[in-house]
C-alpha cells in the first residue's frame, strides 16, 4: 500500500454509481456502471474507458458486471480511479450492438464533456466510434475494447 501513496500521490477516490440509458436505442436501454472520479481533472480531463464484459454478464443484476475487469478491480488501481469508465450490461439473450454502444458513449460524453480528456493524443472517444462504425451490428464486440 505504502508503494502505492509514493508513486501515485494525487490518488483519487471514485465511486461506482448505477445507471440507466436515457433514450431507448435499438430496442436495448442498456443499465451500466459509471465511475467518475470525484473533484475536478486537470487542465486536459480525465480519460473515458468502455468496458465490455463476456457473455456469461449478460442479464439485468448490475452486480454481474463487477465479476471482471475494471468494475472489479476499480478500488485497487489508481489508474483506474482517474478515468471515467463505462461498464455496459448487456441484456440476457442479446449481443452488443455497435449504434446501441455509440449513443451509450455519446450520453456519458454530453453528461461530462467538461471533465473528459479532450488531449489530440488520446483519442479514446474517436477511436471507440471509427471502430464500432466499421463492425457489422451482427458481430460479437465482447473484449474487443
Amino acid at each position: 500500500m505504502l508503494f502505492f501513496i509514493i508513486c501515485f500521490p494525487n490518488f483519487i477516490h471514485a465511486k461506482l454509481s448505477n445507471e440507466v440509458m436515457e433514450k431507448e436505442v435499438n430496442g436495448q436501454k442498456l443499465k451500466y456502471l459509471l465511475s467518475v472520479p470525484e473533484g475536478q481533472p486537470d487542465k486536459n480531463g480525465w480519460p473515458l474507458l468502455l468496458f465490455l464484459h463476456g457473455a456469461g454478464e449478460r442479464g439485468s443484476d448490475l452486480e454481474k458486471v463487477k465479476v471482471h475487469g475494471p468494475p472489479k478491480l476499480i478500488n485497487k488501481f489508481p489508474q483506474l480511479q482517474n478515468a471515467i469508465v463505462i461498464s455496459p450490461q448487456c441484456p440476457s439473450g442479446s449481443w452488443w450492438i455497435p449504434s446501441t454502444l455509440m449513443a451509450l458513449v455519446k450520453e456519458v460524453v454530453k453528461s461530462h464533456n467538461n471533465k473528459i480528456d479532450k488531449n489530440p493524443k488520446n483519442k479514446a472517444y474517436e477511436s471507440i466510434k471509427n471502430y464500432m462504425q466499421s463492425l457489422n451490428p451482427e458481430r460479437n464486440l465482447s473484449g474487443v475494447l
